[in-house]
This record gives C-alpha cells, structure tokens and sequence, in this order.
C-alpha cells in the first residue's frame, strides 16, 4: 500500500483511544502531560501511537493488521513509578 493509496491522514493511528480526562483533574483548556510512545507497522505503513503508561502492561498493536509492534515490559509496576515522576515533573514546568 503506498502513501498516495493509504492517504496522508491515515498515517498514524491510535493503538487503541486515549485514556478520557475527568474534566474536574484537568479543566478543559489546561495542560495536561502524558508520555506517549509508538510502534512502525510495516505492513500497513502505519505509525501506531499510545500512551506509554498503557504500552508498558500491554505493548502496541497495530489496530489495522493486529501486529504486535512493541511488547510489554517485564515488572511494569516498576517502569510505571518512574514514568509517573517524569510526567509529573513535566507538569510542574508547565
């Protein structure tokens, strides 16, 4: 499948949908960080993107083919602590 054929748009995608913001966390219009991570899918020339918080437990799928394009980690729990202090610290700079 070439670019033309995929079309521009189409090339990235979601692993799977972003995690919903309870407007009463993050008013609408403030910013917010999250970490984000992202697999190539080869197969269908596809960016897959999703939030690394999500990707340590369950890697990134493409969500056209079904591809796993990054595995999870082992012991997420871990990864995750340090992923919550780098998104926290991010956020204080903002």
């Amino acid at each position: 499948m070439d670019q033309e054929e995929f079309g521009e748009s189409e090339a990235t995608a979601w692993a799977v949908d972003p995690e919903r913001v309870d407007p009463d966390d993050y008013p609408p219009g403030a910013p917010r960080v999250r970490l984000m991570t992202f697999g190539l899918c080869d197969s269908c020339e596809v960016e897959v993107h999703a939030e690394a918080a999500r990707a340590l437990y369950d890697g990134v799928k493409c969500p056209h083919c079904g591809d796993q394009l990054l595995a999870p980690v082992e012991e997420p729990e871990e990864w995750l602590r340090r992923l919550l202090r780098q998104e926290d610290e991010l956020q204080e700079q903002l």
